[in-house]
């Protein structure tokens, strides 16, 4: 019998091989009930006649084994390949690129978990870090606007592709002029923002950065208190914003 071997395809797929041969597909559904019948405990399978048979299921380990191309591997080998093949790991840039909060940045909190979980490695940490660091760079230069920020965007790119964001970000000449606070003129021009839109998404931003500060602040709380920051922060803000509304 030729030992054949499986590679993930489309989505509830698993296209098997003779060598470089595709010889045909198995359902993913297929593979978890086959395995979950046949390898999800290590009792013997019953015979026809109800008696449990250890060379039965010895046959139908082997059987197994020769079909996905993992002749010889023992019964938990076989268990965590098939597992590992319907709940593949997560790449660390896509656990990290969870991590990052409503505000475009990364949520300490969730990356601390990754990295007390074991899921992420010290070292991805430590880039996730650095690529945040790199981001405040570029915005503190002009290059990122608060509205580029609080998408996230910025931070992913630099999460998965360093040299892409040096390229894209980095090196292009400033977007808004560095002598001065972005987005907080009092017009929103600079974002591409109403002065109304300006001033509800820093509210909002100030909002969960004190959620995150106190956890016993509520919602409707933390929200007072980040429009009053916010309008003493911006005084020309708010009254561009107060103008706006009454013109609506």
């Amino acid at each position: 019998m030729a030992i054949l071997s499986l590679k993930c395809s489309a989505e509830g797929k698993h296209e098997a091989y003779d060598g470089d041969r595709k010889v045909g597909e198995i359902e993913n559904d297929y593979l978890g009930d086959y395995a979950a019948q046949h390898f999800a405990h290590d009792e013997k399978l019953p015979t026809a006649d109800g008696r449990l048979s250890m060379e039965n299921n010895r046959q139908w380990v082997e059987t197994f084994a020769l079909e996905v191309g993992a002749e010889g591997r023992s019964l938990e080998e076989i268990r965590g390949l098939v597992n590992l093949a319907l709940h593949p790991l997560k790449a660390e840039v896509t656990l990290l690129a969870e991590a990052i909060g409503a505000d475009g940045k990364l949520d300490n909190r969730r990356l601390d978990a990754l990295d007390d979980s074991g899921k992420i490695s010290r070292s991805a940490w430590r880039r996730a870090k650095d690529a945040e660091q790199r981001v405040q760079n570029a915005f503190q230069r002009g290059q990122i606007t608060p509205a580029m920020m609080a998408t996230g965007a910025p931070l992913r790119l630099a999460l998965a592709d360093g040299p892409a964001f040096k390229a894209l970000i980095e090196d292009r000449p400033p977007l808004v002029r560095t002598n001065s606070v972005v987005g907080l003129g009092g017009s929103g021009a600079e974002t591409g923002e109403s002065p109304r839109q300006l001033f509800s998404r820093l509210v909002e931003e100030k909002k969960q950065q004190l959620m995150q500060t106190d956890a016993r602040l509520g919602e409707l709380e933390a929200h007072r208190k980040a429009g009053a920051l916010v309008a003493k922060e911006n005084p020309d803000l708010l009254k561009n914003y107060r103008a706006d509304a009454k013109s609506a």
